[in-house]
């Protein structure tokens, strides 16, 4: 397609480089070299080596021993260390004590395969001892570059100053002055502005911002061009996704099943944001670290939300198991991936690397491992609820305020009658007539028969006491007896209150054999029958059978012949009505004031504190031992008091309670962290739709695993009464483990909990009660709330009506509180340090480490605060002035994303495994700008992208410059840079017309091919196209990446990359050959250019325009039209019909898409 074409495939070869060595060094650091110090060296290492053999080098190992070579590099099957650790041949079994674990044949055997990575380091000498050479810190941080003083260099003088267009371009142009070579010429402007749009917005500019650039005249068109592209929303999704790999994002876990991970697009959104916003970077590295700790945290500017805290997910972004059969391993793990990735991302240093030994080659000792690893033992994941436009905090307040004045008005309520009285006129009322009208609840009743099943109560909101007695496992024909007592002779009506539902069957009910009810319980939905009539009948002093008979179902019903028994009653119909107004007449009291003191005197006895016995308490509201809990989220109070619940609202005692402001507010709160001595735990609840887990080593995996962690989670659902739980199951197998308890209101229920105590034993404490009929009731309790409420909700308060409107009020309000959003977040937990794992094992307990930063960074002259995690103080050692690396690692990475290669070419790694910087006066000098300049992210991209340096042509302009600096290290020309799998998907997509720039929100789901199988595939798949949607927004799933993105050297997500591998491979042109996708937005592409263009020459100029910037060459467009007359004919169109035929057109826009001039910029 012309020379120019022709010639930028020639400069592909500068361009595209292999992965460096540098991860294949970390990983084996990591993975390898402990899995041979453990296993092997004991026989085969520096003190001895049987048979001659020695594994602690590379260069022993390929030697090897009397056998011979121990691998060949690439091929497991054929080395015979692999051989021996698969124990495959009976007489050459290694280590000969036992086999090793499956994944560490696994990690030896994808070591050969990989080549057998190993540092350049200095082979052992010939009987030298075992002796470990002392770790010298302070000699390491000398003789190493990155550790040094960043301070910024002057501005070198060169002898071509016409050419230098920034200061950076000095630096530049000084060294090719040097090596007497002459910078490349600019790039012409089309080439410029598709750079510029690609590299700023990942995006190509459109025709019209093309023609427009080349075109404008004006001295500043460059700059203005620059200016609205910075200015641009697409910038954040371009820089995002570079910011993105650093923080290994996914939107699942990986491993077997790959579970989602919780709403993790908003930390994804928030990368977008900030830097469309351009938040000064120090601001970022600070809310990453530290966001939901800072005293004046980053809101939203329009939505109000706290974006700081939104930074801290990041931390929680990794890879996680559902089944750890070592859960305190796991946990080690999943710390060693948080340090990786905040020590290469900010700092450009491989830390994890010395988690089982001082580092190899860097001034990082296994005691700065752990000194890290204690801010991370300190603090814990949440799902944090977010208030946009603090709508929540303002009804909160509101609500707040309400129960205030419920509160002040209760506190001016007397006892209507005096307590006494009322005490003693309420037990002479019941004996003359049952409470509550004689209702009877059917949990209260003796059980007499039972013919089949079982029969038991059953919590269900919406029925009498929020519970019924459950009859399943029955069939027709079978029957349940039960007693009814009845107090006094008499006539009495009868009314039953029984359940419907779906699978309930249909019923015959008797009294002492006499007929009550035929009735079908059937019901689409769960519901009370409400009272049933039965009719009057003559009962005698005693116990009478109620029998209730399964007859069959209705047609509609589910035929499981399920019963459901509410309450009955007996209701006077002679003589009671004129007996209680002498009683009530008696006592000084109204009729309605004695009923209601009758139904107080009547009700279950009310529970004081229990005794203590052999018993921990762990957690006692009386004592206000909840309100030093870690509380997220408005709902949880510790005061107890009035709320507005029921006609004239309640009084909750002093407890940990979600539900006093309202149903509608979640949050959660979580304990100290302890330690697990016991194997029961007892808490003292009420509630429904709430949960209570026991998080054990930081696992939050155990609600997909009940048979590895059954019981350390479990739903509040009492109906609302207050009970003790019993939680026990697996929880004795952790004993001895760290753990702490977390209460969860997550939806419109509610919790409340005022004791917990931890026992060896698994019986309930004992309950004390008040008794009412005692005169020292009232005057040991009246100010216990639990009192307070019992007269409240009896009615035996005087005036209480005036609390009716308060409680609607507080209803109403709370109705109208919004639901949180909600995201992933850091929270702090209890402070604590972590001891050394010896050799990286948690099994092999060293000395304790004071939580501090890096000793070659000053570290322990700040140790953390010993009341808090000191996160907070561990981004400010981070971003503290004399800290090089910071500055350095940032800038450095700005300078890849835009130049090709960074100046440090191992962007994660300035560490002694890292290659140097090419010209470090350069990178310190844009370092330390980038610093001065507020750690504007953009400034700096700015000062780039006016250079000269940056605008050179990347056409090999003089062959002694190429000869003289083949690989462009010194930059005497611009690089070639191959475009990222996102960029090319949403390039095709704005070509064909099809691109949405919708931004943020839930990703789309991931379109899911045939061949991506497995467990944990996804039940759906997402659309071809992605709705359109930028490549940012498509779910990242760890087990189901995107086979494009893949193709094109996507990253893996397991930790920070911080440089994507380039490679130009045959899969990547089948890639765009055959994706369905791409075929799809060729055709696309086709039908908007025929729609739009009618003449065919514009068409191709256009779609040129579009696709590359420039228009094509004569040679070009003569090859084209015949390419396009070729497939016209092969389609069957004759002679000119292909013009406006969408299939050829198709054809063509599939093959700009494969260009190699599509998928590299020059």
């Amino acid at each position: 397609m012309g020379r120019a074409t022709a010639l930028f495939l020639f400069l592909l070869g500068s361009v595209v480089s292999a992965q460096p060595p540098s991860a294949d060094l970390d990983w084996f650091e990591k993975n390898v070299r402990p899995l041979l110090a453990e296993n092997c060296f004991g026989c085969h290492g520096p003190k001895r080596q049987r048979a001659g053999l020695r594994v602690d080098h590379l260069s022993t190992i390929l030697a090897g021993g009397a056998n011979g070579a121990e691998i060949v590099r690439g091929d497991p099957d054929k080395s015979r260390l692999i051989r021996a650790i698969r124990y495959e041949d009976v007489h050459l079994r290694m280590p000969p004590k036992g086999r090793l674990p499956e994944k560490a044949i696994e990690t030896l055997e994808e070591w050969v395969r990989r080549g057998a990575p190993w540092p350049d380091e200095p082979p052992p000498k010939a009987g030298a001892s075992g002796d470990k050479p002392a770790f010298n810190l302070a000699q390491r941080r000398a003789a190493h570059w990155c550790w040094s003083e960043l301070a910024k260099p002057a501005v070198p003088a060169v002898a071509d100053r016409s050419w230098v267009r920034q200061p950076l371009d000095a630096f530049v142009l000084a060294r090719l002055e040097a090596r007497g070579i002459r910078p490349a010429p600019e790039a012409d402007r089309r080439v410029l502005i598709r750079r510029l749009s690609l590299a700023l917005l990942g995006l190509p500019p459109s025709p019209n911002e093309v023609e427009s650039f080349v075109n404008d005249k004006g001295p500043d068109a460059y700059e203005k061009i620059v200016d609205g592209y910075l200015a641009s929303p697409r910038f954040g999704e371009r820089w995002g996704r570079h910011w993105l790999d650093l923080m290994r994002y996914a939107e699942s876990y990986g491993h077997e099943f790959d579970y989602n991970i919780p709403h993790p697009w908003q930390y994804r959104d928030y990368v977008i944001r900030a830097l469309n916003a351009d938040v000064p970077y120090d601001q970022i590295v600070r809310e990453h670290i530290a966001g939901d700790l800072l005293p004046e945290p980053r809101r939203g500017r329009d939505s109000g939300v706290n974006e700081s805290l939104l930074a801290t997910g990041f931390w929680h972004l990794h890879q996680a198991t559902h089944a750890p059969v070592d859960v305190r391993h796991d946990e080690a793990e999943k710390i060693d991936n948080q340090i990786d990735v905040f020590a290469k991302t900010f700092l450009g240093l491989t830390v994890s690397c010395a988690r089982c030994h001082d580092h190899k080659f860097d001034a990082i000792s296994t005691a700065d491992y752990y000194a890290l690893s204690g801010y991370l033992q300190s603090s814990r994941r949440q799902i944090a609820y977010l208030d946009p436009k603090g709508s929540i905090a303002s009804e909160t307040k509101d609500l707040d305020a309400i129960r205030r004045e419920g509160a002040m008005a209760l506190a001016t309520m007397d006892l209507a009658g005096g307590t006494e009285v009322g005490v003693r006129a309420g037990t002479e009322g019941i004996k003359l007539v049952p409470p509550n009208g004689g209702r009877v609840e059917a949990e209260t009743l003796r059980q007499l028969a039972l013919t089949a099943g079982k029969y038991a109560i059953q919590p269900w909101n919406g029925l009498s006491g929020n519970q019924h007695m459950f009859w399943r496992d029955a069939r027709p024909g079978e029957k349940l007896a039960v007693g009814l007592p009845v107090a006094h002779d008499g006539r009495y009506r009868v009314e039953l209150s029984l359940t419907k539902a779906p699978d309930y069957a249909q019923v015959h009910v008797t009294l002492n054999g006499h007929l009550l009810k035929d009735i079908d319980l059937y019901d689409p939905k769960v519901r009370s029958t409400g009272a049933l009539d039965c009719g009057v009948h003559h009962l005698t002093k005693g116990e009478h059978r109620i029998e209730i008979e399964i007859t069959g179902a209705n047609k509609k019903a589910k035929r499981n012949f399920m019963v459901g028994f509410d309450w009955i009653s007996l209701i006077p119909t002679e003589g009671a009505p004129n007996k209680l107004q002498d009683v009530a007449k008696k006592y000084g009291l109204e009729v309605d004031q004695l009923r209601r003191w009758m139904a107080a005197v009547a009700a279950p006895p009310l529970q004081r504190p229990p005794i203590q016995e052999d018993r921990v308490v762990f957690a006692d509201a009386e004592r206000g031992d909840f309100e030093s809990w870690f509380r997220t989220g408005e709902a949880f109070t510790f005061d107890g008091g009035w709320y507005g619940e029921g006609d004239r609202g309640r009084v909750a005692p002093r407890s940990a309670h979600s539900g006093l402001r309202s149903r509608r507010h979640q949050g959660a709160i979580r304990s100290p962290t302890f330690t697990i001595s016991n194997k029961h735990i007892m808490y003292r609840l009420a509630g429904e739709g709430a949960k209570i887990r026991v998080i054990i080593d930081g696992y939050m995996m155990d609600t997909y695993n009940g048979l590895l962690f059954g019981g350390v989670s479990f739903d509040v659902n009492t109906g609302g009464q207050w009970r003790w739980h019993h939680q026990h199951g697996d929880l004795g197998k952790f004993v001895g483990h760290k753990a702490y308890i977390e209460i969860l209101d997550d939806g419109d229920g509610w919790v409340a909990i005022d004791r917990i105590v931890f026992a060896e034993r698994g019986s309930i404490p004992r309950e004390r009660t008040y008794d009412v009929a005692e005169p020292a009731f009232f005057r040991s309790g009246s100010a216990d709330p639990r009192v307070r409420d019992w007269a409240l909700r009896f009615g035996l308060l005087e005036g209480a009506e005036k609390l009716a409107a308060v409680a609607s009020r507080w209803r109403e309000r709370g109705g109208q509180v919004p639901r949180p959003q909600r995201a992933l977040a850091m929270c702090d937990g209890t402070a604590e340090d972590e001891y050394v794992f010896i050799r990286g094992k948690h099994q092999n307990k060293g000395p304790a480490v004071p939580r501090r930063f890096l000793e070659a960074l000053n570290g322990p002259a700040r140790p953390a605060p010993r009341e808090r995690s000191g996160r907070l103080e561990l981004a400010e050692h981070v971003l503290a002035s004399d800290n090089p690396l910071t500055p350095r690692v940032m800038a450095n990475r700005i300078w890849h994303h835009l130049v090709g290669r960074g100046i440090v070419p191992t962007v994660d790694n300035f560490g002694v495994l890292g290659r140097p910087p090419s010209n470090q006066e350069l990178l310190d000098w844009i370092s330390a700008t980038f610093r001065e300049d507020d750690w504007s992210v953009k400034r700096l991209i700015r000062r780039i992208v006016l250079s000269a340096t940056w605008r050179m042509d990347s056409r090999v302009s003089d062959p002694s410059a190429e000869e003289a600096d083949p690989a462009n290290v010194h930059l005497h020309r611009m690089n070639v840079i191959r475009l990222q799998g996102e960029a090319i998907r949403d390039s095709v997509l704005a070509l064909s017309g099809r691109l949405d720039l919708k931004m943020y929100g839930r990703s789309v789901d991931q379109h899911l091919t045939a061949f991506m199988t497995g467990r944990g595939r996804p039940g759906r798949s997402g659309p071809l196209d992605g709705n359109g949607r930028r490549s940012i927004y498509i779910a990242v799933r760890r087990n189901f990446l995107d086979p494009l993105f893949l193709a094109f050297d996507g990253p893996m997500t397991h930790t920070t990359t911080g440089r994507r591998s380039v490679s130009n491979v045959p899969a990547q042109a089948l890639a765009l050959m055959n994706d369905p996708f791409i075929r799809q937005e060729s055709k696309r592409w086709a039908e908007r250019m025929v729609e739009s263009e009618r003449d065919r020459d514009q068409r191709l100029d256009t779609m040129y325009i579009a696709a590359f910037a420039r228009r094509p060459s004569a040679e070009e467009r003569e090859a084209i039209m015949g390419f396009l007359s070729e497939q016209g004919r092969a389609r069957g169109k004759r002679d000119d019909a292909w013009h406006d035929d969408v299939a050829t057109w198709s054809d063509l826009a599939h093959v700009l898409y494969n260009s190699k001039e599509f998928t590299f910029v020059r």
